[in-house]
């Protein structure tokens, strides 16, 4: 009786191989390649953050579940086109089942994993409606995912906010004509 050889680190034994069009797996890859830029799943919350444009939003109402079975349903068209699936095989790949494999392969993509220590990292971002508020400059700066926000205020800075006589007056009585003073206090 001969003994096997433990697998050598980083070597495949054998080749991969190459794997159905409608199975879970390659449905996943490809949710994960469509959604990379704006999803990202935090495990140890076991929360959907989704980009919508300014800020991160959990997901709430299975949407990400729902875009999946639309991808599942896309696949298993493609399959019935070409020829490729029966109505019993359709049925199976567009099951729930199938619908929850494909989104835990997905939770575990590394273009869609994220860990909670990345959400509303930089203290001086303030999300607003037009952008964010940079507030170490008070600059209105365009909005990006990769900020990572999560919080937003519910109005936009008005870009003539510096036309404020009133307030204006009121901050130059109470720094004494302090101009950075008077910056500073506007920032804070």
């Amino acid at each position: 009786m001969s003994r096997r050889k433990p697998p050598v680190a980083g070597v495949v034994p054998f080749p991969r191989p190459q794997l159905p069009e409608a199975s879970e797996e390659v449905i996943a890859l490809a949710f994960a390649e469509l959604r990379q830029n704006d999803l990202r799943y935090v495990a140890e919350q076991r929360v959907w953050m989704e980009w919508n444009g300014v800020t991160w939003r959990k997901d709430r109402v299975l949407a990400v579940f729902n875009g999946i079975r639309t991808l599942t349903r896309a696949t298993v068209d493609r399959a019935i086109e070409t020829g490729g699936k029966t109505a019993i095989e359709a049925g199976r790949i567009a099951s729930a089942r199938t619908v929850a494999a494909v989104e835990r392969l997905a939770q575990a993509d590394p273009r869609l994993a994220a860990t909670p220590e990345i959400w509303d990292a930089d203290p001086m971002l303030l999300a607003t409606p037009a952008g964010y508020v940079d507030l170490a400059t008070g600059c209105l700066i365009p909005a990006r995912a990769d900020r990572y926000a999560t919080r937003q205020t519910l109005s936009a800075p008005r870009l003539d906010a510096n036309a404020c006589p009133r307030w204006s007056a009121f901050l130059d009585e109470i720094t004494g004509g302090d101009s950075n003073l008077a910056a500073y206090l506007q920032r804070v």
